[in-house]
């Protein structure tokens, strides 16, 4: 009799245990972007809100918070409640943040890595009528020319910021910044021939290159990418020491339960290998590249270390401190 009692009393306790843990999710999840609506990196995250949507079966909302080179995005999720429901679709740019700007945020401390999403290859672009046709003849001729050319760059302190700067040094060359707060605007400035270069990913100017308006001159990755084999690196064309790859994540606040990072690892893993979202992505030109939370957060720590002490080597962070 008393074991029944002890069955049954433990069955209980069971079940109201169950019961009083809160289901997650049970309401819509936020997935903060810090870049413009309309913009390369908000169209890829908002394909990847969608895909998350069939997985866990509530919808994920794209909060655009452009500015400061995503440190508005990065501050507001850093500083919000770690209960599952706020995200970071972030990458390069918050690594690289606290090293050239004053931030409220640390980029290793402050977050909870869950998954890398993807890497993708950064091209570096000219206008059509810009008497260059690769990389190649960009550097000689910026040489010949030193302070003529001038490229534009999504945000000062952003990843794009810090790929002009590392062409910059590695080729021997100077180019005019001019900072936009995202690819929009800077593609019809490019366009219009108010602007000579600008990166981005080949996904983004692809339509500009067949329509012959834009010249892509070379990709930012130190080798070819499966998903622009047809385009040279800048690297082979010459500038042997310039070689950026690029990757973007999802992360959550510090202190947000494990078990909600692993299930959102676990959507994030099994969207990837969704048919439909693969494809759309693949038109992107991006390659899908998970990861487990730990594997994430080993890449984020090592990324942040390497990066510091490439800005420090060069003197990036004193110049765009003013120092």
């Amino acid at each position: 009799m008393k074991r029944w009692m002890v069955a049954v009393a433990a069955a209980v306790l069971c079940n109201f245990v169950a019961a009083a843990e809160p289901k997650w999710p049970d309401h819509p999840v936020r997935l903060v972007v810090g870049y413009p609506a309309g913009g390369p990196t908000d169209v890829a995250a908002r394909a990847l809100a969608d895909a998350l949507k069939r997985e866990i079966g509530v919808q994920v909302l794209v909060d655009n918070r452009p500015g400061a080179g995503t440190g508005i995005a990065a501050d507001l999720v850093a500083h919000a409640r770690p209960d599952g429901y706020t995200f970071l679709f972030g990458g390069f740019s918050q690594i690289l943040l606290p090293y050239v700007s004053p931030v409220q945020f640390h980029p290793v401390n402050d977050f909870a890595p869950v998954s890398r999403v993807w890497v993708f290859p950064q091209v570096l672009a000219a206008r059509a009528d810009l008497p260059v046709k690769d990389a190649r003849e960009l550097v000689a001729y910026a040489r010949a020319n030193p302070g003529k050319l001038n490229v534009g760059v999504q945000g000062q302190g952003s990843v794009v910021h810090y790929v002009v700067e590392e062409l910059q040094d590695a080729a021997k060359v100077q180019f005019t910044p001019i900072f936009y707060g995202g690819s929009p605007q800077l593609i019809t400035d490019l366009l219009g021939g108010r602007v000579d270069l600008m990166f981005d990913s080949y996904g983004t100017v692809e339509p500009y290159v067949k329509s012959g308006k834009m010249r892509v001159l070379g990709a930012t990755t130190p080798s070819r990418s499966s998903v622009i084999k047809d385009v040279a690196t800048v690297r082979e064309q010459g500038v042997d020491k310039f070689g950026v790859s690029i990757w973007s994540g999802v992360f959550a606040p510090k202190g947000t339960p494990p078990d909600i990072v692993n299930r959102l690892n676990a959507a994030i893993v099994k969207a990837s290998a969704d048919p439909a979202y693969a494809s759309q992505i693949a038109t992107m030109r991006l390659v899908v590249s998970t990861s487990t939370p730990a594997e994430f957060a080993s890449q984020v720590k090592d990324d942040y270390e390497t990066m510091g002490a490439e800005i420090k080597r060069i003197g990036m962070d004193k110049r765009w401190k003013g120092q």
